[in-house]
């Protein structure tokens, strides 16, 4: 028993008696702030980031006044965004925020905004599922892009914020269709606006005027919906909507569409009078149009007018259906002065048609005056849906 207690004391003497070694600041044992944050992005790049935070914070906890410490700060933000994951997300954007509140100055201020941004923009959903990460994403694009105008990462932004409202605006379409097929029009109308007020660069800005469109029409409304009709025909000339909507307009105003454009003269001619043929044909076109009006006239008993009949056409067809032309040169008696009263007369009678509801006009909704007139004559270039009006002097106030 007492060699144990022997050898319990020596063993006790052992740990008091030897040499203390002082562990000074330039020991490898404690690394100065470079180190650190060199290590820490040797970590970062092997994707070892809870060692790299490890580092960053001791770096961070030690040396309060570094030169290191706004990129340590930056880095440590980083590290949770390039883990990813929806928690490692929400820690992100925590430490983005915060970088921005301490360091709103810095070359990295408008980084970290971005970065805040992207905590969301990673987390998207499609356009039918929950759109709280693209509010929140558009949120803090905007804010980056307000607040911080001549950062060279505004450009960036907004390509981002452009993608992140193609989301939204079908988020809001995709419940408006569904509300058309189940009649609710009030809810479809209030969702196409806030589309077409929110988002006024919307790549299916055409889809949306359609379908309000056709909630007016449906609802009974359709001089209401001619208005969005033609501005699909006005601004968006190459959209798969274009002819549906000329189709629209053109039984809005009691006439029958016919697609001159898919169908040959015999066709239409076969589907709309059984072959019989029209009884009358006005063309306003000319050229090729005048020589399908030829064919496409009444035998015997039909006629075609032009008021642009200027070419060289041949007469064959008509005269082989037994049918008459006649062309009317509006301009002339304004040109000559000869027969400008029975213009007057006429113009009067029509004016008085169009105030019974008798005569419908489609114009171009724009307004031009002659100080304008390249602008009416570009909007009649580019396919203008109705006529282009030119005020003369203040007949429009």
């Amino acid at each position: 028993m007492r060699r144990f207690l022997v050898l319990a004391l020596l063993l006790l003497m052992s740990f008091g008696c030897g040499k203390k070694v002082p562990v000074g600041q330039n020991s490898q044992l404690v690394e100065n702030d470079r180190e650190l944050y060199l290590n820490a992005m040797q970590a970062m790049k092997k994707s070892r980031f809870i060692q790299a935070r490890l580092l960053l914070q001791t770096l961070l906890e030690t040396y309060e006044n570094s030169e290191f410490t706004a990129p340590a700060k930056y880095a440590y933000a980083e590290s949770f965004y390039r883990e990813a994951g929806h928690g490692n997300l929400l820690s992100a954007e925590s430490e983005f925020q915060k970088f921005v509140t301490f360091f709103p100055d810095h070359e990295l201020a408008d980084d970290a905004m971005m970065m805040v941004a992207m905590t969301h923009v990673r987390q998207l959903e499609r356009p039918d599922r929950d759109n709280t990460e693209a509010r929140l994403a558009e949120l803090e694009l905007k804010n980056l892009i307000e607040s911080k105008p001549d950062s060279p990462l505004s450009q960036e932004a907004k390509d981002k914020l452009r993608g992140v409202e193609e989301l939204l605006a079908e988020s809001i379409l995709g419940p408006a269709k569904q509300y058309y097929m189940r009649r609710a029009y009030p809810a479809v109308i209030d969702r196409c606006e806030e589309i077409l007020k929110k988002y006024p660069d919307f790549s299916g800005t055409d889809r949306v005027l359609y379908l309000i469109g056709e909630t007016y029409r449906k609802s009974s409304k359709p001089e209401q919906g001619a208005t969005y009709y033609a501005q699909i025909v006005r601004d968006y000339p190459t959209s798969d909507l274009v002819n549906d909507s000329k189709k629209h307009l053109v039984e809005q105003f009691g006439a029958t569409p016919v697609d001159y454009q898919s169908l040959t003269v015999e066709e239409y001619v076969q589907r709309f009078t059984g072959g019989e043929g029209f009884d009358i044909v006005y063309d306003t076109v000319g050229g090729s149009t005048i020589d399908a009006s030829f064919n496409a006239v009444r035998r015997y008993t039909g006629h075609v007018v032009s008021c642009l009949g200027w070419s060289t056409h041949s007469l064959a067809p008509l005269s082989f259906r037994g049918a008459t032309y006649s062309g009317v040169f509006t301009l002339y008696p304004m040109l000559s002065g000869v027969g400008l009263e029975r213009h007057g007369e006429i113009l009067r009678k029509a004016a008085a048609l169009a105030d019974e509801g008798k005569l419908k006009s489609l114009m171009n909704p724009a307004r031009f005056t002659t100080s304008d007139l390249d602008a009416a004559y570009a909007a009649v270039e580019s396919g203008s849906m109705g006529k282009v009006v030119v005020g003369i002097a203040n007949a429009f106030n």
